[in-house]
């Protein structure tokens, strides 16, 4: 019975592998959809470049992820500048890859 219940405990404190692989995979899923947030603030959307590696992104609890990253993409005299950027999304429920299924909480930006 003790055992039970330490692993029972062990098991909520620090969640199953499953747990973290979904959570893995979420935070992945979590950058992609930043990415259409943050195009939608560039003047030339088109011309956007996001890294594949450079870029942090973290479960804050409650289906929300902080995602920390960056684009290049041109202003308007087309220039390409560099935009640093933390977006603050809560995952719905739903298809991932559906943007509606998001709603973006905080999006701040830089420009460099």
């Amino acid at each position: 019975m003790t055992l039970v219940i330490c692993s029972f405990f062990t098991f909520l404190a620090f969640g199953s592998d499953d747990e973290k692989k979904d959570i893995s995979k979420m935070n992945t899923e979590a950058f992609t959809i930043s990415k259409n947030f943050v195009e939608e603030q560039l003047k030339a959307p088109g011309s956007a470049d996001f890294p594949t590696l450079d870029l942090t992104s973290d479960y804050i609890g409650d289906n929300t992820f902080k995602v920390k990253s960056y684009v290049d993409a041109q202003n308007s005299f087309g220039a390409k500048l560099r935009t640093h950027y933390v977006a603050t999304l809560k995952f719905n429920g739903g298809d991932w890859a559906d943007k509606s299924n998001w709603t973006l909480i905080d999006l701040k930006t830089t420009e460099q």
